[in-house]
């Protein structure tokens, strides 16, 4: 059974185009009248319709930077008209019932008798737009009315009309809609409003939009009343046909974008230019603006997240200008008719400080705000604990998560904003743990499959293109080439997630082709010997990729057996027998030849590293099989005189056991409590041995062996025990993991034993740690530690909005609280729970809102006494692990229970844990709980 612990869970320019992952599919019936409509007449100023791109990369010290005229030229590019389509109708009866249906590509907003529809924002979600498109329905009811009525449709480019970031060709073109009103009467009849040629259309405010860019908006350019039936439309021109973008048109079915949370700046200063509003928090959504100025006025907005040194500028470089070619910027060209209040529709930023010019009054932070907008899915999980620090670190971990929850798992809001596949796995479960993604896994694996086969091949490793193999990117044109073998490991462990989490067998289903291609492709292609040798690798450890000490072949072929496993585990959850029989054989032929390959066990003489060690001896035989002697005694004392070498021979034992014979010395002895056997032949030095380096290599080659259960049954407490020397010896006490290797490193550092360890990495401030990254004020975690770093020294040039180095988070529920899903009865309807006591920690909470209801893991020290308090909800039970707590005396509501691992139904329980021995009992899952 595949463990808690072993649950599987770059910056490239580049566009790849491809064909459809499925058949086409006709229109919902509630569409088939309805055409795709826009308007593409482009009457904007030609000033404020197009913003210069400029590609250029300064180095870390930009105050030595002297830029040349090629790095500094600008290229202009114009976006797509925003425009607004508007219709009037009639209704005639009676309504017993409205609803509105719409897709808009690439955003939409949906206007009603002069009112806004719904309370969503940015939709629809992001797809690959020319394999599906998603509408949304709405009940509008309640805005229909007797007589004469009016739809309207703004329009913003979002990622489908996205031609100025990276390159032009990434848009798929101009901005469409699809429409259709249906209302039901009394009487049970219906009339229908659907979108075609009849519709009227023009530009509006709205001068430029752009989803990485920002947008522009001309107040003086608003038409009040342009959705209401009494508007005189009489100048606007007729809606020009569209085709399709696809005709795979899907409801919408991951939640939708909205607004939710308002944040009040924390500071407003003075810079170079205008005013810097401070946000107190690195940010996804934007800014909402208030002033009052004359006519004209133009009002500029730039987002960054972080300061000059100078503190009188924003530093743009690590929000995307020099990977997009732009800065984050709106602007607003005011009205002039009193207080007016704004914030964009059509685009969204990451950020923390806002430069702000054009007005001439300081911002006030109670009408000036800043807005979160993300995927609305609900927060299920919290943790805190009596150390502020590694509160700190939980809360930085899924605010990152959190920013980058946009229809799909960004690996940032500002700068790429793309779905790449290593970072949605590497950071999937730790976000599982805390947002209900139940809807949202199932959105991101359809993302996926609608990739399969646009990659063009993997020309670097010798992949030819494949229709079962999908891309980098999961969703989109900027697809940068076919997935790599440890980048689509997502194709699996996305489904995996799925069902691990929230049992959901349904997912698997629907995936399980995709999933069955995906590794078929790998096996003929990609493993040799078992092995695979191709792999972005462990991506952005500390100081950058060149300090990468893990070979690409061993995280991909981990990854490559993790989703063999997965997949075995799933098959048996479906009824697929023979598959999953299938790939447990696959499985243990990968380990073996992982193990062969990369597994390496290094006996180090005690006199190089433990000359302080206790040394027992138990055993030592000299002499030839058919006559040996004993000289434990004799060996004993040589070792407590301090000899750790010495020569076995005839002279040292005092007489010859074995005349004519080839002799050896067999000997079996402990250092430090652990046992070791060697043999040595006779007139050899022998040295006393522990296996003190027993890994894969490197920090992160131990962690995914053990992560992914690939270690030798009986040797994952050596493999553990070498990986924590590694981190406080040859690492000088800091961690050296990319993003696969920092997900499972603390979880795996607890479960066996090295919690010092862990509450040493959770200590220390120094570079690299998290400490270093949070101390800073940086409020969310970075991509890379970064990137081309000297100890110590802050570059800028970077995202520091990454979630795929939040991955560690999970260890806060699965590790400090112990609440982990079993995946032989998944969505939390069995809980193992496996706490761990870190070392110092006076106490930590930790809940979950499980698909069966809330889990809640409590447990605080008081002087000698542990007390846990557990909840499990109705119809789950949970299995309890204290066995790496030594814990001599366990009660539960009062009643002692041996041994240390033991079950709890549902309910309530106390659990109190001593280190004095007392009588033992019957299991208390027997028992009912307190009430």
């Amino acid at each position: 059974m595949i463990q808690p612990h072993q649950a599987f869970h770059v910056l490239l320019l580049c566009i790849i185009t491809a064909s459809l992952s499925q058949p086409a599919q006709s229109q919902p019936p509630q569409f088939q009248a309805s055409q795709w409509i826009g308007y593409t007449q482009d009457d904007r100023p030609e000033q404020w319709s197009r913003r210069g791109v400029t590609f250029n990369r300064p180095p870390a010290d930009i105050s030595s930077w002297k830029p040349t005229a090629k790095e500094l030229r600008s290229t202009p590019r114009k976006s797509f008209p925003s425009p607004r389509l508007r219709k009037t109708f009639d209704i005639t009866k009676q309504v017993q019932s409205a609803e509105a249906m719409i897709s808009g590509v690439g955003l939409y907003e949906l206007y009603l008798n002069g009112e806004k529809v719904g309370d969503e924002v940015l939709a629809p979600a992001q797809t690959s737009y020319d394999e599906r498109v998603f509408y949304n329905t709405f009940d509008v009811t309640a805005q229909i009315k007797s007589g004469k009525n009016a739809v309207g449709v703004m329009l913003g480019n979002g990622f489908y009309g996205q031609n100025i970031a990276f390159a032009p060709n990434l848009s798929y073109g101009a901005p469409r809609a699809l429409v259709t009103i249906r209302s039901t009467y009394n009487d049970g009849s219906q009339s229908t409003v659907h979108s075609d040629e009849t519709w009227r259309a023009s530009t509006g405010p709205i001068l430029f939009d752009n989803v990485y860019l920002g947008e522009t908006f001309d107040a003086r350019e608003v038409t009040p009343g342009w959705s209401t039936a009494n508007f005189d439309a009489a100048d606007w021109s007729s809606a020009q046909i569209m085709d399709a973008p696809t005709d795979r048109l899907e409801r919408q079915g991951i939640e939708p974008m909205r607004k939710v949370r308002r944040v009040t700046p924390v500071a407003v200063m003075p810079a170079e230019e205008g005013w810097i509003i401070d946000m107190g928090e690195n940010m996804t959504g934007w800014l909402q603006i208030a002033v009052q100025e004359t006519a004209g006025t133009i009002v500029t907005m730039r987002f960054a997240e972080h300061l000059m040194p100078d503190g009188k500028n924003i530093d743009t470089a690590s929000t995307g200008i020099h990977a997009t070619g732009g800065e984050q910027m709106d602007v607003y060209i005011c009205r002039g008719d009193g207080k007016e209040t704004w914030e964009p529709r059509f685009t969204y930023h990451g950020f923390r400080y806002v430069q702000v010019t054009g007005v001439t009054s300081k911002p006030d932070v109670d009408q000036w705000a800043g807005w979160w907008v993300r995927t609305d899915v609900d927060r299920i999980g919290s943790f805190e604990c009596s150390d502020e620090l590694i509160n700190t670190f939980y809360e930085v971990s899924i605010r990152t998560i959190e920013g980058n929850l946009q229809g799909l798992l960004s690996d940032c809001p500002h700068r790429e904003r793309c779905a790449w596949m290593g970072d949605i796995h590497a950071v999937g479960e730790a976000a599982s743990y805390n947002f209900d993604l139940r809807k949202f896994w199932p959105k991101v694996s359809a993302d996926i499959e609608t990739m399969l086969g646009k990659g063009g091949g993997n020309e670097r490793a010798g992949l030819p293109n494949d229709p079962r193999a999908p891309c980098n990117i999961a969703v989109g044109k900027r697809d940068c080439g076919q997935a790599r073998p440890d980048w689509g490991a997502a194709t699996v462990l996305v489904p995996w997630y799925g069902y691990l989490h929230y049992g959901d067998v349904e997912m698997v289903k629907e995936a399980w082709p995709m999933m069955q291609g995906w590794l078929a492709y790998l096996d003929d292609f990609a493993v040799k010997d078992g092995i695979i040798n191709d792999g972005f690798g462990d991506w952005c450890p500390p100081g950058s990729n060149t300090k990468k000490d893990t070979p690409s072949a061993l995280t991909s072929t981990a990854l490559y057996y993790q989703s063999l496993v997965a997949m075995q585990q799933m098959a048996t959850a479906i009824g697929k027998t023979a598959e999953s029989k299938q790939y447990a054989q696959q499985a243990a032929v990968i380990k073996e030849a992982f193990n062969k390959t990369f597994y390496k066990v290094t006996d180090v003489p005690v006199s190089s590293e433990l000359n302080d060690a206790s040394i027992k001896i138990t055993k030592a035989l000299y002499g030839a099989p058919s006559k040996q002697m004993d000289i434990s005694r004799l060996i004993q004392d040589i070792v407590d005189s301090g000899k750790r070498r010495f020569n076995i021979n005839n002279p040292l034992v005092g007489k010859d056991p074995a005349p004519g014979l080839k002799k050896t010395l067999t000997l079996e002895y402990e250092v430090n409590g652990k046992p070791q056997k060697q043999t040595v032949p006779e007139r050899s030095d022998v040295y006393f041995l522990r296996k003190s380096v027993a890994g894969y290599g490197s920090q992160t080659g131990s962690a995914v062996a053990l992560f992914s259960g690939l270690v030798p049954d009986g040797e994952q407490q050596a493999v553990v025990d070498g990986l924590a020397d590694m981190i406080m010896k040859k690492s000088g006490g800091h961690y050296t993991t990319g993003i696969f290797g920092h997900r499972p490193l603390y979880t795996l550092l607890n479960d066996y034993g090295h919690g010092d360890v862990t509450r040493h990495l959770w200590r220390i401030t120094d570079w690299p740690s998290l400490g270093f990254m949070t101390e800073k004020h940086d409020l969310t975690t970075w991509p890379e530690v970064p990137f081309d770093w000297q100890a110590g020294r802050r570059y800028l040039r970077n995202s520091f909005n990454h979630p795929m180095h939040s991955g560690f988070a999970a260890a806060f529920h699965e590790s400090i609280g112990g609440i982990r899903p079993d995946p032989e009865n998944p969505g939390f309807k069995t809980i193992l729970l496996r706490p761990t006591f870190l070392p110092d920690l006076q106490w930590a909470k930790a809940s979950l809102r499980s698909p069966q209801g809330l889990i809640v893991s409590d447990w605080k020290r008081d002087n000698e006494t542990l007390t846990w308090e557990v909840t499990i909800p109705d119809g789950c039970d949970g299995n309890v692990d204290l066995s790496g707590g030594n814990f001599s005396q366990v009660t539960v509501n009062g009643k002692p229970v041996a041994p240390n691992t033991f079950e709890l139904n549902s309910g309530q329980w106390t659990v109190e844990l001593k280190n004095d021995v007392v009588d033992l009992v019957k299991d208390p899952s027997t028992d009912s709980p307190q009430n």
